[in-house]
C-alpha cells in the first residue's frame, strides 16, 4: 500500500474519529422518497475510483480507524467493492455495508470473502408494494433473494427500515415475517427530513416509543435496535457525535462532521486526499466549539430531557440557519408534549 509520510500514526498521539461514514458514490438505482441525498450539491455525485478507494484504506488504517460504514448511493454498484472489502479486512477494519439489495449476485459474491469483519445490512421499507413504492423501484424480490441466501449460509445480515408515516402500520407484520425467515438483527431508523417538508417528520419521543414496542414484541426472537441522531439520546456536553466519534467522507474526499452536513460547504473539515490529519483535526475542534455545549431544548417536562441535547444540529442548521435552535422534528409546545407532527 502507498506510504503517506504526512500522516502520523495513532501511537504519535493524534486524535481522529474511529468510525467513518464513507460515501464512495451517490449514484443509486433507487430513488427513495425519504433519502436526503437528493438535496446534495453535484460536487459529491462522482464516484471514487478504485485507486483512491484503496489509498483511502491506507490513510484510515494509519489513523487508527476501526470501522467503516459503507453507504451511498448504492455501494454495490462500485466495481472495486470486492477488493475494498478484502483490503479493509487485511487491515483489521470492520466494514458495515448498507445496500438496497438490488444486486443479489454481488451479495452472494461478497458473502464468499473469507472475513468475519464484514456486516451486510439491507434496507427494507415495508411489504412488497410499500417497499417498491417508497423506493421507486421493483427490487423487493431481489432484496429478499440476497437476504435469504445470507441466512442460509449462516450469516447474520442486518435488516433496516426507515420509519415513515407510509410504512408504520406494516412494521409489526414485517418484523414477524423477518423472524420467520431467520433474521437475527433488525434496526428501525429515525427519518431525516432535510430536503423535505417539516410536517412529514416524526418526533423522537414518538419514534422511540415505536422502537420500544417493537423490541417488546420481538422479545428473545430478534435483536431489535434503533438508529437516530445521537443528539436525541446521549446527553452530556457533546450535542452529537459528529466530528468527534465519527466523520463522513464524500466521493471527492471531502471530510464532513457527519453525512448530514454534506450539503454545507462551510462545514467541510478538509480533504482526506489533500490535507494532513492535523489540519483536519484543527477544523474538527473549531466545529466542535460551534456545535456542542448546553442543551438547547427547554422542554423540562419531556421524558427525554435528561438525555437529549436538542436533536440533530444539522437539522437545526438546515431549517433555521443556527445551532441554537432545536431539531424541528421535536418541536417544543406550550403543552410540554413532544409529539408526532400531524
Amino acid at each position: 500500500m502507498t506510504k503517506l509520510r504526512h500522516f502520523r500514526t495513532k501511537k504519535e498521539g493524534i486524535h481522529f474519529p474511529s468510525s467513518i461514514q464513507l460515501y464512495p458514490n451517490l449514484t443509486c438505482n433507487q430513488k427513495c422518497s425519504f433519502c436526503f441525498n437528493h438535496s446534495l450539491p453535484p460536487y459529491a455525485s462522482e464516484g471514487i475510483d478504485a485507486k483512491k478507494a484503496l489509498l483511502l484504506i491506507d490513510i484510515l488504517h494509519k489513523t487508527g480507524v476501526s470501522e467503516i460504514n459503507l453507504l451511498g448511493g448504492e455501494p454495490t454498484l462500485m466495481p472495486w467493492i470486492d477488493a475494498f472489502i478484502k483490503e479493509s479486512a487485511d487491515c483489521g477494519i470492520a466494514l458495515n455495508l448498507s445496500t438496497n439489495g438490488s444486486a443479489p449476485d454481488v451479495i452472494r459474491r461478497l458473502a464468499g470473502i473469507p472475513t468475519n469483519l464484514l456486516n451486510i445490512g439491507f434496507s427494507l421499507e415495508g411489504a412488497k408494494e410499500t417497499h417498491n413504492k417508497l423506493t421507486c423501484s421493483d427490487n423487493f424480490s431481489k432484496l429478499l433473494s440476497g437476504l435469504q441466501y445470507l441466512i442460509s449460509e449462516g450469516k447474520e445480515p442486518v435488516v433496516k427500515t426507515v420509519l415513515t408515516r407510509e410504512n408504520s402500520s406494516e412494521i409489526d407484520d414485517l418484523l414477524h415475517y423477518l423472524i420467520e425467515l431467520g433474521t437475527k438483527r433488525y434496526y428501525i431508523l429515525h427519518e431525516d427530513i432535510m430536503g423535505t417538508d417539516v410536517a412529514s417528520g416524526i418526533s423522537f419521543p414518538a419514534f422511540y416509543d415505536f422502537y420500544l414496542s417493537l423490541k417488546t414484541m420481538a422479545k428473545e426472537s430478534m435483536d431489535v435496535g434503533f438508529v437516530a441522531a445521537s443528539g436525541f439520546y446521549k446527553g452530556g456536553d457533546l450535542r452529537c457525535d459528529a466530528g468527534i466519534n465519527k466523520v463522513a467522507i464524500m466521493p471527492d474526499g471531502a471530510v464532513l462532521p457527519c453525512s448530514l452536513f454534506a450539503g454545507f460547504r462551510e462545514f467541510c473539515l478538509g480533504n482526506i486526499f489533500k490535507d494532513t490529519i492535523e489540519q483536519i483535526e484543527e477544523q474538527i475542534e473549531i466545529f466542535s466549539m460551534k456545535c456542542n455545549g448546553k442543551n438547547r431544548c427547554r422542554n423540562l417536562a419531556c421524558g427525554h430531557y435528561s438525555t437529549c441535547n436538542g436533536g440533530c444540529p444539522a437539522h437545526s442548521y438546515y431549517f433555521y440557519g443556527s445551532f441554537e435552535m432545536i431539531d424541528p422534528r421535536c418541536a417544543f409546545k406550550t403543552s410540554a408534549k413532544c409529539m408526532i407532527y400531524s
